[in-house]
């Protein structure tokens, strides 16, 4: 597996964090390697200090790219412009996946996010053929959010390599048996579960970040 998109059950489910997480594991453990990350804005104003971070602290052998999509209102009038931007984002794809090892994509939103008149984000990633990780916050209809997340994946032939659990706050680890039961969402979803994040309180610890990524079955992911 080559590259892998990240994508979630809502826009702030944690995409950025799990990016910035297997990012870290690859830098730290697979140095020989070279990583290339995309990220898919669709906010006009977007503070990115994932990018920021890695601008100044990554080896010399990652690349980023930073592609600002179009968000709904702008939809209603610039589906050429769309099409276009969809094309150059694939040359942009299509040219780390030749040059570098491995590429991580950090999606915009969900799966179920329009990306132009006609098409989701799901369609797209359908389309491409990109494996791809649902990241899924502990909270209120985490398990709604999920099973509707993945009948998307499916009717649009996404292949979603797995399932990842994201304790957003501090005492969600203790409500996962209740939200969003491990058992209960690989039964569901018939996707298994790679792992539960924990709370992280400083995202900018390379430690703690190391850490979190032990809770994932990175050897599905990368080995």
């Amino acid at each position: 597996m080559q590259t892998l998109f990240i994508t979630g059950t809502v826009p702030n489910s944690g995409k950025t964090l799990l990016t910035k997480i297997l990012a870290i594991y690859r830098q730290t453990y697979f140095s020989e390697k070279s990583l290339g990350i995309i990220e898919l804005i669709q906010k006009e104003k977007h503070e990115n200090k994932l990018l920021e971070s890695f601008l100044s602290n990554s080896s010399s052998n990652t690349k980023i790219v930073n592609c600002q999509l179009p968000d709904f209102e702008a939809l209603m009038s610039l589906n050429d412009l769309c099409s276009n931007l969809l094309g150059e984002l694939w040359e942009k794809l299509s040219s780390l996946q030749k040059e570098l090892d491995f590429v991580l994509v950090e999606g915009a939103n969900s799966l179920g996010s329009p990306i132009t008149k006609e098409l989701l984000i799901s369609d797209i990633v359908g389309i491409w053929h990109l494996p791809t990780i649902l990241i899924v916050p502990v909270e209120s209809g985490a398990l709604n959010q999920v099973v509707a997340n993945i009948a998307l994946a499916v009717k649009n032939k996404v292949n979603v390599k797995g399932i990842i659990l994201n304790c957003i706050c501090p005492l969600a680890q203790e409500k996962i048996s209740n939200l969003a039961p491990v058992n209960l969402v690989q039964s569901l979803t018939h996707i298994p579960v790679l792992g539960i994040l924990p709370y992280i309180k400083d995202t900018e610890d390379t430690k703690e970040l190391l850490n979190a990524a032990s809770e994932i079955d990175l050897e599905f992911l990368f080995y």
